[in-house]
């Protein structure tokens, strides 16, 4: 669940449709997949589920272990529960259904931050140009010296300088302007949905339909006659 109108506890049943696609699918081409959502019954029922991962369950990637980048940390914590029961017995039902999904997904990015040599030779600067913007700037520098993962940068092969050279501080030249690490910082994101129905059965009330026979009887006059016995090449005549 992510991003959607309907949680993965809520589906009863999914279709996909590919081909010999009926009026009842439109004019748009490709797979139509069909969702039923689960709905109440005559009796109460309710489910509670949890799936967990982290950390402990995963390996580090290739490429973090190619930069020299420790494993993140990484924590999934995802939820469900339900509930559905009658309102009116054969009649009226409702399901209700809640999920949530809190997690922290890490990100293997390349960071740059300001190498010391550039800090010290642009505060040495401002002090004499600007000695007012000097405690901004420290406090700028000291976030990217303080972030996660900057303790192993390592200075660029062109030395990060875009040639920008200073013979006094030896930037651009020896001394480099810019360091690079592998940033593996993750990300909080906390998702949660709540869903619900009703279903309402209605059925015709029609009266019983009682079979019945009918078996004619004679009349208490009828008399039977004696007929002669027929004769072969002999009929008889509708009396």
């Amino acid at each position: 669940m992510t991003n959607l109108l309907l949680g993965n506890n809520d589906v009863r049943e999914a279709t996909v449709v590919t081909n010999g696609y009926s009026g009842q699918y439109g004019t748009l081409a490709g797979a139509n997949v069909n969702y039923v959502t689960k709905s109440g019954s005559n009796n109460f029922h309710g489910n509670a589920l949890y799936w967990w991962n982290g950390r402990a369950l995963n390996a580090n990637s290739f490429f973090n272990n190619q930069n020299g980048a420790p494993r993140p940390f990484d924590n999934a914590n995802q939820w469900a529960a339900s509930f559905g029961g009658p309102i009116k017995k054969d009649k009226t039902f409702f399901f209700v259904d809640t999920e949530g999904l809190r997690f922290v997904l890490p990100t293997s990015t390349n960071a740059r931050i300001p190498s010391p040599q550039f800090q010290a030779a642009t505060l040495a600067n401002l002090a004499n140009a600007s000695p007012a913007s000097v405690p901004f700037y420290t406090s700028l520098f000291n976030l990217y010296q303080n972030a996660p993962g900057a303790g192993r940068a390592t200075p660029l092969n062109n030395l990060g300088c875009d040639g920008f050279t200073d013979a006094t501080s030896g930037l651009g030249i020896t001394q480099p302007c810019a360091l690079a690490f592998t940033s593996t910082v993750g990300q909080l994101s906390t998702e949660y949905l709540i869903h619900g129905t009703d279903r309402s059965e209605y059925w015709a009330q029609r009266p019983p339909v009682r079979a019945l026979s009918h078996r004619p009887r004679l009349p208490s006059h009828t008399h039977r006659r004696n007929l002669p016995a027929l004769q072969p090449g002999q009929h008889t005549a509708a009396i």
